[in-house]
């Protein structure tokens, strides 16, 4: 008789031959043979040449209650971590599109350079007028790192991307504006929204009260 009531190896990408054994799930439920024995599943999630194992004991019965309710539990969590992930992957994907077209530097020649656009530049454009600069978001973004308590250097290691520390000060003195995904990288430091950096109407970064003024 079959030793596994259930057997299957899944690889989980699609690397090169030679590599493709690095990521892979393996699941096995022994066979109880009608009930007469007490078997086991085992689950084995392998990935980056590290593998994890899991057991579900069927034995007594409060061993066998908590091994279902585990692998539902796992069901439950991989889910909810597929719904983040493509949720998370979409995001992205959508940040990398708009980020496709240059970053803008702004300074106060330039800026007024672009309110007085010509029709016929604005036509090369696609028909769209130039962009607003916020006029507060190097004010922002340098409050940002204020109230984590950082030096420049230390909030490129903590925005995680390749720019150096002078470029941090051009976009705290406004000479040079982020693209989208450091606005985004800007954004989750500081816990807020994308549109609370660029909008000028929002000044909770500033701690200034509207209701106040």
């Amino acid at each position: 008789m079959e030793t596994y009531s259930y057997l299957r190896r899944q690889f989980l990408n699609d690397a090169p031959e030679e590599l493709v054994h690095t990521s892979y799930v393996l699941a096995t439920v022994e066979n109880s043979f009608e009930g007469e024995y007490h078997s086991t599943g085992t689950l084995y999630i392998a990935d980056c040449r590290k593998t994890i194992r899991l057991e579900f004991y069927l034995g007594r019965a409060e061993a066998r209650t908590a091994s279902i309710a585990k692998v539902n539990l796992l069901l439950k969590v991989l889910g909810e971590f597929r719904k983040a992930l493509t949720q998370e992957a979409y995001l992205i994907t959508k940040v990398e599109k708009q980020s496709e077209e240059p970053s803008e530097s702004f300074s106060e020649d330039n800026e007024q350079a672009s309110e007085s656009l010509s029709a016929d530049k604005i036509q090369k454009r696609g028909g769209r007028p130039p962009r607003t600069k916020p006029k507060l978001l190097a004010a922002k973004l340098k409050a940002i790192r204020e109230k984590l308590h950082m030096s420049q250097s230390q909030l490129v290691t903590a925005l995680d991307v390749k720019i150096s520390t002078a470029r941090i000060s051009e976009y705290e003195k406004g000479t040079r504006e982020p693209n989208m995904l450091l606005l985004l990288a800007y954004a989750r430091l500081a816990d807020v929204a994308v549109e609370t950096l660029i909008d000028d109407t929002d000044v909770s970064l500033l701690g200034i009260d509207r209701n106040s003024e």
